[in-house]
């Protein structure tokens, strides 16, 4: 696997980032040992800290003393990773976002986003960090919203895990963020991929959709929503 880990660094997270770090550090540790991360941080700018590396004790030292300021560019930071990913097999990369809160500040649209991700069939998994307002829902400035992570994990494939209220962790309790980093570092070790070839396509390319069904009603399906035509060969995850 080689993956991109798109760590959001911005004012808001600056209670939060210690814990996230440790949350990824434990991520990374759940990985092969040939599986390879990039790390890139965004706030107000996307800025890649970290090329592809195995070298774990490299990724550490990146995610400590992380300082945390400016805006969410969140939609950048997607487009961004998905370049660094995108001469790669589909069935060997993903992405994995951390962020607690909406884009401020892109120049691109979560259109945009998902367009590119839809292109790269990358799967894209998420750890969401909101709080609940008073009388439910997220955000209570609406400066949390889970929608763009859910929608970029249904049309990849992926997942996101939205996690309410980690700044009120107290001690001896579950660390929620660990937790989740272990389910995304599993659901990306076990995954089935299924490929075909799909009758040739003249024109320009057009998004064609897929489903996927099984048999087990107790089994919840993740797979991408569809793929390209003009495509030669498609993969699914």
């Amino acid at each position: 696997m080689r993956i991109g880990i798109l760590l959001d660094v911005s004012g808001s997270m600056e209670e939060k980032i210690d814990e996230v770090a440790d949350g990824l550090k434990h991520f990374i540790e759940l990985l092969e040992p040939d599986d390879e991360v990039f790390v890139v941080t965004f706030n107000s700018v996307v800025e890649l800290v970290q090329e592809f590396t195995s070298d774990r004790r490299r990724l550490g030292v990146v995610l400590e003393n992380l300082p945390a300021y400016g805006g969410t560019a969140l939609h950048d930071a997607v487009i961004e990773g998905l370049a660094l990913v995108h001469s790669l097999p589909s069935e060997g990369k993903a992405l994995v976002i951390i962020t607690d809160g909406a884009d401020t500040v892109s120049g691109s649209s979560l259109k945009d986003a998902l367009t590119a991700a839809r292109r790269e069939e990358t799967p894209i998994y998420s750890i969401g960090l909101g709080h609940r307002r008073p009388h439910g829902g997220f955000g209570a400035d609406d400066d949390f919203d889970d929608r763009p992570l859910r929608k970029l994990a249904e049309e990849t494939g992926g997942d996101a895990e939205i996690l309410l209220d980690v700044e009120h962790h107290h001690r001896g309790e579950v660390d929620r963020i660990k937790e989740a980093a272990e389910s995304v570092a599993l659901a990306l070790r076990h995954r089935y991929v299924l490929a075909y070839y799909p009758p040739a396509a003249a024109g320009p390319p057009q998004w064609k959709e897929i489903r996927v069904e099984v048999d087990r009603p107790s089994v919840t399906v993740r797979a991408r929503k569809g793929y390209y035509a003009a495509e030669t060969r498609s993969s699914l995850q």
